[in-house]
């Protein structure tokens, strides 16, 4: 009898010890990847999204935030370039060439990996734990979308104007 007392009582304590322990809450994510304009959304079909499992593998608000402040400082040199007409040229090269910049930063962590966008831009990836950092850089009718976002596993994440940072190509650079 006092034996089965030390398994029910051990098993008690696994039980507490499980129910207490934080959990990670890893996850599928699910989206939608699309640009809005005047007369329609626009899906980004057959597009890359870049993501890395976050804590305790990654530090991503240190990423998120710095590539977040360059794209920021980015987009203040196109609009000044394009209101001084001061080499817009260059400044929206620069722009469009952030994911060059950007992809060393994040192919480098710990669990980097890829998938790519579906029809009607519908994506989904399995998120290690609670969170991931998610990265992506398309191009729809000469605008160009950068997405940099930490993203929450189990919960649908779309990628469009809310959660982007966009820039439509200067009318006089042309085609």
């Amino acid at each position: 009898m006092k034996m089965k007392q030390q398994y029910v009582m051990a098993g008690i304590c696994l039980g507490a010890l499980a129910f207490a322990a934080p959990a990670q809450a890893a996850g599928r994510v699910a989206g939608y990847q699309y640009a809005v304009f005047k007369d329609s959304e626009a899906p980004l079909e057959d597009n890359v999204i870049h993501y890395v499992p976050c804590y305790p593998q990654n530090d991503c608000k240190e990423l998120a935030t710095k590539l977040t402040a360059e794209l920021r400082q980015a987009q203040v040199n196109l609009t000044r370039a394009r209101l001084t007409l001061e080499k817009p040229v260059e400044a929206w090269t620069l722009f469009t060439q952030l994911d060059q910049q950007f992809l060393p930063q994040i192919t480098d962590k710990k669990g980097y990996k890829t998938t790519t966008t579906q029809k009607k831009g519908v994506f989904s990836f399995y998120c290690p734990t609670q969170t991931c950092l998610v990265y992506s850089f398309g191009t729809v009718r000469d605008r160009f979308n950068y997405w940099v976002t930490v993203a929450k596993s189990r919960k649908r994440w779309d990628l469009g104007p809310g959660r982007g940072f966009i820039e439509d190509k200067p009318e006089k650079l042309g085609n």
